[in-house]
């Protein structure tokens, strides 16, 4: 499996590979949005029956940085109220961090693959071949 490092993209980039990864993961249209304040959502689809599904893409190198804007990051998503969040960044998640960060968005995040890093996105790249980072 290949280690690419997704913190070199932009984070506009960054957005557009993930929207372009859970497109395929999820089978759902999800819209990309400008660049600049987006309010907790960078990625928004709804479901066929009519279910808000929010995505949330962090581009950053470490967990401490990362971990230091998680609580405003759920702040923002209790005020949306999906009905499914879905939370991704470029950061080499463990296990613990992700449980962790399953916790800090419960009840939006539903379950363990709504949580995704950078060796999700590595076996992403590995199963769908024809998406270009």
């Amino acid at each position: 499996m290949r280690n690419y490092d997704f913190s070199i993209l932009s984070p506009f980039e960054f957005e557009n590979f993930v929207r372009d990864i859970l497109r395929r993961r999820d089978g759902l249209d999800y819209s990309s949005f400008a660049g600049g304040r987006d309010g907790g959502i960078d990625l928004r689809a709804s479901t066929v029956k009519g279910e808000k599904v929010i995505v949330q893409a962090k581009r950053y190198k470490t967990w401490a940085e990362l971990k230091s804007i998680l609580k405003k990051e759920a702040d923002k998503v209790k005020k949306l109220k999906p009905n499914r969040y879905v939370f991704a960044t470029s950061v080499d998640l463990s296990a613990g961090n992700a449980q962790e960060i399953k916790e800090m968005f419960n009840p939006y995040i539903k379950n363990d693959n709504d949580v995704l890093g950078k060796q999700d996105f590595n076996k992403y790249l590995g199963d769908y071949k024809d998406i270009e980072m």
